[in-house]
């Protein structure tokens, strides 16, 4: 349930956007359910770096750790857990490091911060001159019988490039422009849990955005599944674990907008158009 990427209430992973499913109690619809095993129970907003970081160690420590080998398996990403997840915390091993006296020596302390990588995308249609429209057909009473059919170009996402923002997060400021793909990248707090993005900061057109950082499940997950349709503008009206009327509509929306078949199912090949267009 992590992996540090927005809608207007953006559920993100930290890290460096998603089949019909009967569900039953305590399980996950469609997915894993929690798993793993160890002492410490994955709450929201968790991922390894910040239990890592709770508990004295590097996130590589956790995350390869051969009890947590299932947990690895299944979630396959250390920012993205499943609240019920189950994570084995190693004792911690103590370093020595010989140094000669009278003398000043220099520790960098490894694994902190952690990388924050948002994309911002507007919808909007394609560039170029639209298609000439088809004429009216003539009906032989010098009237037409129909309007001519509408050649708009169908509306698409498009990074939002160089525009400034001013990023908080636990009180730091970050202040920079998108990228040409509409990317921003700072550097966090592994334990941040909720961050404030403006867009277009300081104009008359600024946006805020609240960031919701590892509150994002994995893809296998209905919710997960849900969180990513709204991060890319298709709300499904709750954040359940359940497949729901809403959902069904959203997929639809999806597949129509991206080309794919319009079943309102959860299909392998949504999850996959899922992956790459949320990039979790």
């Amino acid at each position: 349930m992590c992996h540090r990427e927005p809608s207007r209430s953006a559920e993100t992973g930290e890290g460096a956007v998603l089949s019909s499913i009967m569900a039953t109690e305590g399980a996950s619809a469609g997915g894993h359910g929690p798993v793993g095993q160890g002492d410490y129970v994955v709450s929201e907003g968790d991922c390894i770096s910040s239990i890592a970081k709770q508990h004295g160690h590097l996130w590589e420590t956790l995350w390869s750790d051969p009890a947590n080998a299932e947990l690895r398996r299944v979630r396959g990403d250390p920012n993205i857990l499943f609240p019920g997840d189950r994570v084995t915390i190693p004792p911690i091993r103590l370093r020595e490091e010989l140094r000669p006296t009278d003398q000043r020596h220099r520790f960098v302390k490894r694994g902190e911060p952690a990388k924050l990588r948002l994309r911002l995308l507007e919808e909007k249609r394609d560039d170029g001159p639209e298609a000439e429209a088809a004429p009216p057909r003539y009906s032989g009473r010098d009237v037409y019988t129909e309007d001519p059919p509408s050649r708009a170009s169908p509306l698409t996402d498009h990074p939002r490039r160089s525009v400034p923002y001013l990023l908080i997060v636990d009180g730091e400021q970050t202040r920079g422009s998108t990228d040409g793909e509409g990317y921003l990248e700072a550097w966090i707090s592994p334990t941040a849990t909720t961050g404030r993005l403006f867009i277009n900061h300081g104009s008359t057109t600024e946006e805020e955005l609240v960031i919701n950082l590892g509150h994002l499940d994995p893809l296998e997950e209905i919710a997960g599944v849900k969180q990513r349709l709204a991060n890319l503008a298709f709300d499904c009206g709750d954040r359940t674990n359940k497949m729901t009327p809403g959902l069904r509509e959203a997929l639809l929306a999806f597949q129509d907008k991206h080309g794919l078949a319009s079943t309102g199912e959860l299909t392998d090949e949504v999850r996959q158009k899922l992956r790459r267009l949320h990039g979790s």
